[in-house]
């Protein structure tokens, strides 16, 4: 038997064809906006995204010492479902355990009033 280890990239999505950012936006619940402004080589937020192009989703967080979900998805205008869509090697069951130094893909609720 062998062991496979394999490294997902976090907060990339690779476009397919006929994709706009505002496909991509509704993908990640999110708005267009918030993802142009991840990707600053988007000059025409308008345009036609090439297929396999790999655009910028969210923001890479690096847990800190005694951090948990509950406060990231507090602190990020969250849910429990848009972390776990985002994070899919997440275990449900564990809700509140996370390592220091875990990387997480989040999409802040900028439009969120609730900030």
């Amino acid at each position: 038997s062998a062991c496979l280890a394999l490294h997902v990239v976090r907060c990339q999505y690779a476009v397919r064809e006929g994709e706009t950012l505002l496909h991509v936006a509704a993908f990640y619940a999110t708005n267009w906006i918030q993802v142009w402004a991840m990707n600053p080589e988007l000059v025409d937020p308008d345009g036609e995204l090439e297929h396999g192009q790999v655009v910028a989703v969210g923001h890479i967080h690096r847990v800190g010492q005694g951090e948990v979900l509950d406060w990231l998805i507090r602190k990020f205008g969250l849910s429990y479902t848009q972390v776990f869509s985002l994070n899919g090697d997440l275990a449900r069951k564990d809700l509140g355990v996370l390592g220091e130094g875990q990387e997480l893909c989040l999409i802040p609720a900028a439009c969120n009033s609730n900030l």
